[in-house]
Order: C-alpha cells, then sequence, then structure tokens
C-alpha cells in the first residue's frame, strides 16, 4: 500500500514537472523575440550579416567560431538567440528535476513558484547577460547539490557542468560574479568533510569548471591580444570606460585634453562616433584618464536603492528565501548567508561607485542570493518545506508576479527563421545610397525587432547606424569597405549619395565646419521612417 502511493506520488510529481515546464517554455516562445536591443545587435554580428569576422569580444570567442560554423548548415537561423533560448529552458528544466527530487508536501508549490520567479525577468528580457546568470546559478546548484550528495548519479555533476560551461561561453563578465558565492559554498563543504575522501570529491567535481574557465580565458586573451584584434579592443575598452561610466562635463576636462572641441566631446557622450579617424582611442583614453567621475557614496546608496525597488518582485522573493534559509540553517550556514548577503553588498556598492550598477547587475546579484538560500534550504537537516508562512508569502508573491506579464509583447517568433529579413523605408534606395541613423531608429524603427527579423545583408549595405558598440571592431571596418565608406563623418560631404536620417543635424553641420569645410551646408532631401533626410554639401560663398 506504502509502495503504491508513493509511486502514485512521483506520477504526480513528473506530470506536474512535465506541464510546468512545458508551460515556462511557452511563455517563453510566446514572447518577442528580440526584446533586447544589445541581443539584436549581437545576433546581427554573429549571424555574419555585417561582415565574415563574426567575432564579438562581449561573449567568447570559442562560441562565435561554433556560431559560424553553425551559419554554414542554415543560413535562415539567428544561432545566437537559438542558444539563448535553448539554454533557458534547458535551465528552466534542470531546476524542475530538481524539484521533483525535494522532499516535504510543499516542495512542488515552493519550487515551481521560485522557478518561475527566477526565470521571470530572463524570459522578459530576453537579455544574453542574464540568460547566463540564470544558466550558471541552475549549473551551480546542480553542481553543489551532487557534491552533497543530496541528489545521486553523474547526470546531475555533468549537467551542473555544462551549464556552468554554456554560460562562461555565453558571457563570461556576468557568470564570474557567482564565483565568490560558489566559493562559500565549497568552503562549508570543506568545513564539514575534512576527510581525504570527500576532498578528493569535492576535486572531481570542480577541477572539470576551472578547467572551462581556463580554456575559455586563455584562448579569449590570445584572441584579443592578436595583431587582428588588438587594436578592436583597444577602441573598444575607451569607448566603454567613457560611454559606459560617469565622466565630468567638458568645462572639467577642457584644459587636460586642449585638442578636444566641446562639440565633439557632446557627440561621443552622445553616442556618436561617426568620424573613425579623429574620434579615436588614443582621444578617448585622454577623455577617462582626466575625466572619469566616481558617484558619491550617498548617490551610491540611492541608486543601489532605486535599482533594487525597480526589480520589487525578485528583490522580496529574495528577501522571504533568504530569511527562511537563516532560520533552518546551522551556525555554519547562517555565516554563510550573512557572508553572502554582504558580499553582495560590497559588489553592489563597488559597482554603484563606479557608476555601473543597473539592472543587469542588481538581477544577477539577486540571483546568487537565491541560489545560496535555495541550497541552503534543501540542505538543511531535516528539512521538508513545512513551514506554511513562508509558502503563504511565495504563494502571495507568485500571483503579484502574474500581474507583471508583458501582454504586449506577446507575438510567437522563433529564431530558426529569422533571417529572412524584412525593409521597409520611405525614400527608395539606389546602389550607391548610404543612410546614416539615430542608433535607436536603426535598431526599432524600421520594425525589424518587433518583427523577429534580422535584416538582410542588402539592407545593411545602405543604412548604418551613428554610433554603437560595433564601432571599431574587425567585422564594423569590414562593413564599411562593402558599403564603399572610408571616413563616415568626411564621407558626408566627400561622397555622393551619403545622407544622415535625423531630425536635428546641427551637432553634425558644426562638426564638419569645424573639421572639414566651413561652408559647409545641410539641405533635406527627402523622408524615411517619419524623419527628415539631410544631404551635407559645401556651398561655395
Amino acid at each position: 500500500m506504502k509502495k503504491s502511493a508513493e509511486l502514485q506520488e512521483n506520477l504526480i510529481r513528473r506530470i506536474g514537472l512535465i506541464t510546468f515546464v512545458f508551460l515556462m517554455v511557452l511563455l517563453m516562445i510566446g514572447l518577442r523575440l528580440y526584446i533586447d536591443v544589445d541581443n539584436y545587435q549581437l545576433a546581427m554580428v554573429t549571424s555574419g550579416i555585417l561582415g565574415e569576422n563574426n567575432y564579438c569580444r562581449y561573449i567568447s570567442w570559442l562560441l562565435c567560431v561554433g556560431i559560424a560554423g553553425l551559419n554554414q548548415l542554415s543560413q535562415q537561423v539567428d544561432w545566437f538567440s537559438f542558444v539563448c533560448r535553448v539554454l533557458t529552458i534547458v535551465s528552466i528544466f534542470s531546476l524542475g528535476a530538481v524539484v521533483n527530487k525535494a522532499k516535504g508536501k510543499w516542495s512542488w508549490i515552493v519550487g515551481y513558484i521560485v522557478i518561475f520567479s527566477v526565470a521571470f525577468p530572463y524570459i522578459m528580457s530576453q537579455n544574453y547577460t542574464l540568460v547566463t546568470a540564470f544558466a550558471i546559478g541552475t549549473g551551480i546548484i546542480l553542481l553543489m547539490l551532487s557534491l552533497w550528495g543530496y541528489v545521486n548519479g553523474p547526470i546531475w555533476n555533468v549537467s551542473g557542468t555544462v551549464l556552468i560551461f554554456a554560460a562562461l561561453l555565453l558571457r563570461m563578465n556576468g557568470a564570474i560574479l557567482f564565483f565568490p558565492f560558489m566559493i562559500l559554498e565549497i568552503l562549508q563543504y570543506c568545513y564539514r568533510n575534512w576527510e581525504k575522501a570527500k576532498i578528493v570529491n569535492l576535486m572531481k567535481k570542480i577541477v572539470p569548471v576551472l578547467l572551462c574557465f581556463i580554456i575559455i580565458v586563455a584562448s579569449d586573451m590570445l584572441v584579443q591580444s592578436s595583431e587582428k584584434y588588438s587594436a578592436s579592443m583597444r577602441y573598444d575598452l575607451a569607448r566603454i570606460s567613457i560611454l559606459d561610466f560617469p565622466v565630468k562635463s567638458y568645462s572639467d576636462i577642457s584644459d587636460q585634453v586642449p585638442q578636444l572641441i566641446e562639440n565633439d566631446y557632446n557627440m561621443i557622450l552622445g553616442w556618436d562616433l561617426l568620424d573613425t579617424e579623429l574620434i579615436n582611442s588614443e582621444l578617448m583614453e585622454q577623455i577617462a584618464e582626466n575625466g572619469a567621475r566616481k558617484i558619491p557614496l550617498q548617490q551610491a546608496f540611492e541608486t543601489i536603492k532605486q535599482q533594487f525597488l525597480a526589480v520589487g518582485g525578485l528583490s522580496a522573493l529574495t528577501s522571504v528565501l533568504m530569511l527562511w534559509a537563516f532560520l533552518n540553517a546551522q551556525w555554519d550556514g547562517k555565516l554563510k548567508i550573512l557572508c553572502s548577503i554582504g558580499g553582495a553588498g560590497i559588489i553592489a556598492m563597488y559597482f554603484a561607485i563606479k557608476g555601473r550598477f543597473i539592472d543587469r547587475v542588481a538581477i544577477p546579484l539577486l540571483l546568487c542570493l537565491i541560489v545560496m538560500a535555495t541550497l541552503t534550504i534543501l540542505l538543511s537537516k531535516g528539512h521538508e518545506m513545512r513551514s506554511s508562512f513562508f509558502v503563504g508569502v511565495l504563494c502571495v508573491l507568485f500571483v503579484i508576479r502574474l500581474t507583471d506579464l508583458p501582454i504586449d509583447t506577446w507575438d510567437i517568433q522563433l529564431a530558426i527563421n529569422a533571417k529572412q529579413g524584412v525593409e521597409t523605408g520611405t525614400m527608395e534606395e539606389t546602389n550607391q545610397d548610404v543612410f546614416f541613423q539615430p542608433t535607436w531608429m536603426y535598431y526599432s524603427a524600421e520594425g525589424r525587432m518587433i518583427q523577429g527579423k534580422l535584416p538582410t545583408k542588402e539592407f545593411l549595405k545602405h543604412n548604418m547606424s551613428m554610433g554603437d558598440w560595433s564601432y571599431g571592431q574587425v567585422y564594423f571596418y569590414e562593413h564599411l569597405l562593402e558599403m564603399g565608406i572610408e571616413n563616415p563623418m568626411r564621407d558626408l560631404i566627400e561622397r555622393p549619395d551619403t545622407y544622415v536620417v535625423d531630425q536635428n543635424v546641427d551637432q553634425i553641420l558644426t562638426y564638419l565646419r569645424e573639421h572639414y569645410d566651413q561652408n559647409v551646408q545641410a539641405i533635406t532631401v527627402g523622408e524615411k521612417n517619419g524623419l527628415p533626410v539631410w544631404k551635407f554639401e559645401s556651398v561655395v560663398q
């Protein structure tokens, strides 16, 4: 009778797990493919439509090579987005499998609520940094549960290692955020299991992860320091230092960088990088060296508070789980929870002072804490998830989370046909026409992101943004060569059929007069996507 009841319970668990995973996958597929502009641009680069070279330093060189190989198999699939979605699905399924192993009558409810609430921001945004955090967080849970013996069999260890490896390939800078917390878990294991056999078991689990880390870091360092990529790396690091972090006003740095004109400075800070000769690595390095600005402590605290409030549902879930874990844990587990909170606070403060504490840092930090809380709760001695109070709170949070579902972004779009392309516009393009557009319009106004399609190579021969993180990269210069462009800014007056699409071109006009031709004038010649099209011509006085 007891055995029959256990079989029935296991069957219900499996049916619940399959149903839950299926609904989660439907939720993800039912949302637009390109919600995040960074993912959209990475898909463009890795798919090879900007140039044959598809290496982007934000993801691993090994992953770029792998995607380049997959591109040969099918020219219709956006393999980068495909990898992100598959990785999210595998992470959801893996967490569901852990729930299936959890003990106690409340385990299903709690487990599913936690999985949904944790997965929610990753599914909603599709941002590759958040997908990385979700994958490595899941991998650490699987690996650590296997290490502690909570789950048995090589499948758990292998799955955890594979997820961590995939996360490192996708976004190294996002993945390493989890390493300090993983080390905390390992230290607790060593404290409790200081025997030779246990340490050998630890090494068997951890060494493959370390090897994966070393291989990815070594390959990226070799590629980035090579003659082919070193200049693009220098440009990108210089650009990041002044566009991704706060800098001083022009009046505060004009004396230290005398060759810098105020209009030039405003254009750079506005992501207008059209001049590939004068706006170079050396100039941006000088700006960064003299203009770097740290955020005051009080403002940093306010930034942290605002960011965590902006993701209030996940912050509330994290707080409940951390409190639950602290109350369930023994003294070493309590110490681990306190160290995790302190470590997360230090990391948050570091990024806030640097001026870079954004949602893509705040959300992974919260996930780090959820990973630690989950492991502590599951591994607590005699734990069976019976606290009705905490279950009730989690249920309330779950209902609140459901109200955040973005109904307006539901549209079934698949990565397997994302490269069929879509072209729109109101000004006919000739074989020589080139249009430079504001970055926001280049990626969204044409309707390509909304429709879940990447632009065609033919479209990209005639259209380019005025500035984004592709500037200065190897594939960027390949793209310019294919367009017949040498220096985009100078070619506005020297190359026929070269235009700017924007509401206002005063800054560009001032720049051209200060650096190239004081007699140049801006003339409207048409309209594209509801904005005037400008042609720059020299007018003899």
